[in-house]
């Protein structure tokens, strides 16, 4: 119903014209995990090599989660920017919605005129 009564209100008034947005339209590329997995030496492996394997390892998960942190980040400001343009929608809906009843409300008064009363 709400969308109904915005529609009207649109083509009643010419108030509403399209803006541009800031951000882009298309999404953007998916990125990807480029974090370079040690290879494991084994279990019989020399002290050395399971101590350099486990610094590699380390690093490994620093990576994944500084990626993961990344992208966190990425939807976060995805979904601040979505309720915006909800926020922004929505007072749309209401301003169309108070044109649509402010139109109804004049041409009831002009009808009335009309009739001589």
């Amino acid at each position: 119903m709400r969308y109904a009564i915005l529609i009207a209100g649109l083509l009643c008034s010419s108030a509403f014209a399209a803006e541009p947005t800031s951000s882009a339209a298309t999404p953007a590329a998916s990125a990807k995990l480029d974090c370079v997995q040690p290879e494991f030496p084994g279990a019989k492996a020399r002290p050395a090599k399971i101590e350099a394997f486990n610094k590699l390892y380390q690093a490994y998960g620093d990576c994944v989660n500084a990626f993961i942190q990344s992208q966190n980040a990425i939807v976060a400001a995805a979904e601040a920017q979505r309720k915006l343009e909800l926020e922004r929608a929505n007072a749309a809906i209401d301003a169309g919605n108070a044109a649509t009843a402010a139109y109804k409300e004049y041409a009831a008064r002009i009808e009335l005129a009309s009739k001589g009363k």
